[in-house]
């Protein structure tokens, strides 16, 4: 019936939530009561650090829940260096209260470390940038189109830098620069300044034995920032380099501050001045109450990269960067302008240690009230919930005061804060030595009485003595044993150590859970990119096809209207051809027709009109007809040969039609109809067409035969006949030979009208047939698919090679994204 209490501790995003059951082995757990003194420590909204909280935790759970003779067990769910100090401060409180019940903890849920979790994120970035490698910045696939991705892949390497921002910031004159100098171990940062264009001075720790200085220089009238690098030597300012519209200032800008600091130092030269002396002048000018032109135009942010000395934070392999900041309660500066910027340099932090310095009578006051609001703002920007604070000056204490309670707020910060007792200058002082001369006269002055402070009371002075640090069971440095008790008083090395734990254990867990979310919104900028041009290729498609359904349409409307020419055009000049044969046959006419007339039977002679019509239609269709028409290099053979003439231009127009429209046709689509033209091109199949002369008998000839009649009443027989047959050749001559109209236009006549124009209809129609059968097999193929180009076929190849190239890519990086998800999951301990 053991009781159980489960604490579940996520290091990612730095929360915790309690749970009770009454029963260990009841699998269902509860949520606290609502009287719970543990719930001050499960508030969603308050980010804590487990080890500050850890201590706390244990005794409220052993005083207010322990309560049966079998005991309690803490069920822990969290990492395993949080593990190992729940399970000290279990064992403890349980040899500490023999009168409650055993009280024991199990690990039943493990976090990934931070060193595991950062090596997920590293090794998740290598290969999506592997991947991706040629949409990364400079590299092939990085434009326009497609440089978000190598933007945020590139992101990363901010993230997970190895650079540690360490910010400093607090009121104005509670010893920020002071404090910093005591971790460079020299007078680098001047502190005796009353600023009105105060700087964020970055400080960067450099391994090599060189002392440089970076400035940003705008002029008014610019947009840009130039930035310049100087290299500071024993008596010389060197010019490192020098980028941007402005860089030719560079060189009149030292002369500028060169000249500053010798009329603030009253020499003649700065060769005499040493090179720290010489970073610590040019610093004072830049943040001197009324600079000069060119002094005056230098940005926010001014860049120290200078060794550090009898540092414990050159045991990290990490890069420290510290940031000094004015102060946040200097009226003479501008604060609109100085929250600005100490915001923006905020939001720039991924993973930034920082530090709130403050004096013993200030630490309740409004100012810190402030500062620690807008560090709540930021707290997802650095590598644990709340920060060090730092109560700075402790050196001018007397033991009362030293002794005396801090503000609950401040000590109650994210449910416990680590708050250090320290005396800078104190611990400048003993970096430099005795041999070193002071900068700083006051700061000599202050050192001096430290150390007769110390020395009469060593005890008083040891300044970590009095230290508010929440958690004892952490792996941290032991300061006593790796510096002198002078060092060791000024509280300094305890910062030190703190923040190399910081750095340890916590950074990492920011680093990876930041480098994640870069790590995925670069996957996700990837999925949205394939998305975007998955809608770009069914647009583009869309687009596409509505071009070539435009396309073919007009090559349809092109190849319908293109003709067979119109060979019954020929008929006029076929006419005049023949136009001497007719002449020749009319003019035998007399005879034939004489010849004719006796052939008739005389008992037929009622039906003398039809006999004798009868007998001339075939004899002018044996005689003129067919002759004309049938013969060597007749009307049909002669039509015949214009038949091909005409089908092999139409052939020869629907290949310029396809070489003219080439532009509009795909290689295969051009192919398969030249192909098809080439191949299956054959002169037209003709049927013979016969010419057959149409009956005679028409109401002319009939008329004929009534003057016949009266003529036989009134005229012998033969003059009867005579007259009657010229009658009927001048018959026959206007039914064979043409006319016009009254409008002039040709009426054809028998011979023309059959032994011409009626076959040249006939042959017409039959190459029209043929000339259709190849428009519909042409248009059939241009309305095959890919016949027919766009205009569009090399962006949407691009497109696809776009899309399956990405897609491949993220193929292969699915199990990235599984790990990179998992990363932050919890693993049961059975």
């Amino acid at each position: 019936m053991k009781k159980a209490t489960l604490v579940t501790y996520n290091p990612f995003n730095n929360s915790v939530m309690i749970q009770i059951k009454s029963d260990i082995s009841n699998p269902e757990w509860k949520n606290l009561a609502e009287n719970s003194e543990l719930l001050q420590y499960t508030n969603p909204d308050m980010k804590v650090l487990f080890s500050n909280i850890a201590a706390d935790i244990v005794r409220v759970i052993n005083d207010k829940q322990n309560s049966r003779s079998d005991g309690l067990e803490i069920s822990f769910s969290g990492p395993m260096s949080d593990f190992a100090i729940l399970k000290k401060l279990v064992e403890e409180a349980d040899s500490q209260w023999p009168d409650k019940g055993p009280l024991s903890c199990r690990h039943v849920g493990v976090y990934k470390s931070a060193d595991e979790s950062i090596q997920i994120v590293k090794d998740a970035y290598n290969r999506i940038a592997h991947e991706f490698d040629e949409y990364l910045p400079g590299n092939e696939k990085y434009d326009e189109n497609s440089k978000a991705i190598g933007d945020r892949i590139s992101a990363f390497k901010e993230i997970i830098r190895n650079e540690i921002p360490i910010c400093v910031i607090g009121n104005y004159s509670v010893g920020k620069s002071a404090f910093i100098n005591s971790l460079i171990g020299m007078e680098v940062l001047p502190s005796d300044i009353s600023p009105t264009t105060a700087k964020n001075v970055k400080i960067i720790c450099n391994n090599e034995d060189k002392y440089f200085i970076s400035v940003e220089f705008k002029r008014n009238q610019l947009d840009e920032f130039s930035s310049f690098k100087y290299e500071i030597m024993d008596g010389n300012i060197r010019i490192i380099s020098a980028h941007g519209l402005e860089a030719d200032f560079a060189k009149q800008l030292i002369t500028e501050i060169e000249n500053q600091i010798c009329q603030n130092a009253n020499i003649t030269s700065i060769n005499s001045l040493e090179r720290v002396t010489l970073l610590h002048e040019f610093l004072s000018v830049l943040n001197n109450t009324e600079p000069t032109y060119l002094i005056s135009l230098i940005g926010w942010n001014v860049i120290v990269t200078v060794p550090f000395v009898k540092s414990l934070l050159s045991k990290t392999d990490s890069s420290i960067v510290i940031f000094d900041t004015p102060g946040s309660n200097n009226a003479r500066i501008n604060q609109a302008e100085h929250r600005e910027a100490l915001e923006s340099l905020m939001e720039q932090q991924t993973n930034a240690l920082p530090i709130l310095m403050t004096t013993k009578d200030n630490a309740d006051g409004n100012d810190v009230l402030k500062i620690k609001n807008l560090l709540d703002k930021y707290s997802d920007n650095f590598s644990a919930p709340n920060c060090l604070v730092l109560i700075s000056k402790s050196d001018q204490l007397v033991l009362n005061q030293l002794k005396g309670e801090v503000s609950t707020e401040l000590k109650r910060w994210h449910g416990k804060s680590t708050i250090l007792y320290v005396s800078p200058i104190a611990a400048i002082g003993i970096k430099k030595g005795n041999n070193h001369h002071w900068i700083d006269q006051d700061y000599k002055s202050i050192y001096k009485n430290w150390a007769r402070f110390y020395k009469e009371e060593p005890a008083v002075y040891t300044l970590p003595t009095y230290n508010i640090v929440p958690c004892q069971g952490r792996n941290i440095i032991d300061v006593r044993k790796t510096t002198t008790a002078e060092l060791y008083a000024t509280g300094i090395p305890s910062v030190e150590a703190e923040i190399l734990y910081y750095i340890d254990n916590y950074a990492n867990y920011k680093k990876a859970f930041r480098g994640r979310e870069v790590l995925e919104i670069a996957l996700n900028e990837i999925e949205q990119k394939l998305a975007q041009q998955r809608g770009m290729l069914r647009a583009a498609e869309a687009k596409a096809q509505s071009n070539k359904n435009a396309k073919r349409d007009q090559l349809l409307d092109r190849l319908n209207s293109m003709c067979v020419d119109d060979i019954t055009s020929e008929a006029n000049d076929i006419v005049k051809m023949f136009a001497d044969r007719l002449d020749a046959y009319i003019e035998t006419l007399p005879d034939v027709l004489n010849e004719l007339y006796d052939q008739v039977e005389l008992e037929k002679r009622k039906d003398l009109d039809n006999a004798l019509n009868e007998r001339f239609r075939a004899h002018c269709q044996e005689y003129l007809i067919d002759q004309c028409y049938k013969g060597e290099n007749g009307i049909r053979q002669l039509i015949v040969e214009h038949v091909y003439d005409y089908a092999n231009k139409y052939m020869n127009d629907l290949k310029e039609f396809v070489s003219n429209n080439a532009e509009s046709l795909s290689e295969e689509g051009k192919m398969n109809i030249e192909n098809y033209l080439t191949s299956h091109f054959q002169p037209p199949k003709l049927s013979i067409v016969e010419s057959i002369l149409e009956t005679i008998n028409e109401w002319i000839e009939k008329f004929a035969l009534a003057e016949y009649g009266i003529i036989s009443l009134t005229k012998d027989k033969e003059t009867a006949k005579d007259e009657w047959l010229k009658i009927k050749k001048k018959a026959y001559e206007t039914r064979l030979r043409d006319n016009k109209t009254i409008l002039n236009k040709i009426r054809y006549g028998l011979f023309s009208r059959n032994a011409i124009l009626y076959p040249l209809e006939n042959y017409a129609k039959q190459l029209n047939e043929w000339a259709d059968n190849y428009r519909s097999e042409i248009a059939k193929r241009l309305d095959s698919e890919n016949a027919i180009l766009s205009g569009m076929e090399e962006e949407i190849k691009q497109i696809s090679y776009s899309i399956n190239d990405i897609s491949s890519r993220l193929e292969n990086l699915v199990d990235v994204k599984q790990r990179l998800g998992a990363m932050t999951a919890i693993s049961i301990n059975e």
